[in-house]
């Protein structure tokens, strides 16, 4: 089986808010409306994406805190996906803030709620490819504030990400540093 298109927009629209991307969600919202889904049902999945969002937040800044040996946070309960549109909604706003930890606890639920394996796969990949489109285009409004273009390219030359191997410990950040004559590149830079 094989997910409506209404369902589809459920989880663009909580891909695109886990994402935090403003045009995804211009985009998916308008996109929910032209699919079917009334008012209430679309600023319901903004709400609940919202709260996953959230909750997304805390789970990876958990993981900082593990690594430092300090007391974890505790992130607001959601209520268990009482509803397929629900599950959609969380799964696609869990893989928009790039949360495993609640990709699995919001996978089990919506199995609860009789997804089946290709549909759960064919949600995650709606937020695979909204989380692709918000990369995009923060490069594009990095290259905007900035002005300049290369900073894409500079991404992309970055073998596994800024500053790969130069950050020699804590207090080192990733910063736009000169690496040639007009040429702009990530480097490495203490913090104050």
């Amino acid at each position: 089986m094989t997910l409506s298109e209404s369902e589809k927009e459920f989880v663009a629209v909580g891909a695109a808010i886990g994402a935090g991307c403003h045009p995804c969600t211009q985009y998916h919202t308008q996109a929910a409306l032209k699919a079917g889904l009334g008012l209430d049902q679309v600023l319901w999945a903004i709400d609940r994406a919202q709260a996953v969002r959230a909750r997304g937040g805390v789970a990876v800044g958990n993981v900082g805190r593990r690594i430092l040996g300090v007391e974890q946070q505790d992130a607001d309960a959601l209520e268990p996906a009482s509803c397929r549109d629900g599950a959609l909604v969380a799964l696609g706003a869990a893989g928009g803030c790039n949360s495993g930890v609640l990709l699995i606890e919001y996978a089990e639920q919506a199995a609860k709620q009789g997804l089946s394996g290709g549909e759960l796969s064919e949600t995650i990949d709606i937020a695979e490819m909204v989380k692709t489109m918000a990369g995009k285009f923060l490069l594009r409004d990095v290259e905007r504030a900035l002005g300049r273009a290369p900073v894409a390219a500079a991404v992309a030359a970055t073998p596994t990400g800024c500053c790969a191997g130069q950050a020699s410990g804590p207090g080192e950040v990733p910063a736009f540093a000169e690496v040639g004559a007009g040429e702009q590149g990530f480097g490495c830079a203490s913090q104050p």
